[in-house]
């Protein structure tokens, strides 16, 4: 028998030696992967340890970690202690959360039909409210992004037949949606050869296209995806990049950008990216050991 243990990893993008700086006058901390989270084994069977999915945001100078089906999610002041909060006042056993900090408040998203959004002002101390019963259609894997000039957008997909979505929400009306609904991108293992199914990207079939996330840097807009698979030792993260939130979306030649195909831990698929308080960039990624 297989079995699949998801671990969380983090990647310091501009530097490789991770030392972490926090406001109080503490020593610097160096960190190595995986995350240390006190995450669990799964409740139903085959019962499997994971902390997959990573959504990863500041709120207040901490950060805060969602993750699929893990009861809870975790903050840190510096990226190395993570401390856990459980509450079944949101959707914890979905699979891919997503957050955004708005106003001073967390608001909260998870895969589902006509998903609810959950807000927070003290997301700390586990508690939370409803703040729209449904979205008026169905996301997987969603993904929210909040662009300089205040604008408000959801990207959401995993499939592998329909592509990664976007559409513009209103969060000053009930995160009312805003516009057309947008088609970004699909898979094309044909083009992208680390795209196609298998350890070895040697399987026919079409490949899971999953896990946007959105980060803007030099007035360019960066969606990042996961796929082939997150089966697979192949799993990884690539990159379109558009001058506009809603593209349209090109190629980067650079893809995989987050990748570890070999090793006791495997794949570095359906993540996020951060930029830390002193302006550090950081991805976290999902990676799997199969015994």
């Amino acid at each position: 028998m297989i079995k699949y243990f998801k671990w969380i990893i983090v990647c310091g993008i501009i530097a490789t030696g991770c030392k972490i700086r926090c406001n109080k006058p503490i020593e610097n901390k160096t960190i190595c992967n995986p995350l240390n989270l006190s995450y669990r084994f799964m409740p139903e069977k085959p019962s499997r340890r994971e902390a997959a999915d990573p959504s990863v945001i500041i709120f207040r100078d901490d950060y805060y970690l969602f993750a699929s089906k893990s009861g809870g999610y975790w903050y840190s002041a510096d990226l190395a202690d993570w401390i856990f909060v459980e509450t079944d006042e949101i959707p914890t056993e979905e699979y891919a959360p997503t957050a955004i900090s708005l106003n001073d408040t967390i608001f909260f998203l998870a895969s589902s039909g006509q998903p609810a959004i959950y807000k927070s002002g003290d997301p700390q101390s586990g508690k939370w409210e409803i703040a729209r019963e449904s979205l008026p259609f169905p996301v997987v894997d969603p993904a929210f992004y909040q662009d300089d000039d205040g604008r408000l957008y959801l990207y959401w997909g995993c499939s592998n037949r329909e592509p990664i979505y976007a559409v513009e929400l209103d969060y000053n009306n009930n995160f009312e949606p805003l516009g057309n609904i947008t088609e970004c991108f699909s898979g094309l293992p044909e083009k992208h050869g680390w795209e196609q199914k298998g350890d070895y990207n040697e399987l026919p079939g079409r490949p899971w296209i999953e896990g946007a996330w959105v980060n803007k840097h030099n007035n360019r807009y960066y969606l990042q995806y996961a796929g082939p698979g997150t089966e697979y030792k192949s799993y990884a993260d690539g990159v379109y990049v558009a001058d506009n939130p809603l593209g349209p979306f090109k190629y980067a030649e650079h893809n995989p950008f987050s990748y570890k195909p070999e090793g006791f831990i495997c794949g570095a698929g359906h993540g996020s990216t951060i930029k830390d308080r002193y302006g550090n960039y950081w991805h976290f990624a999902t990676m799997s050991v199969n015994i």
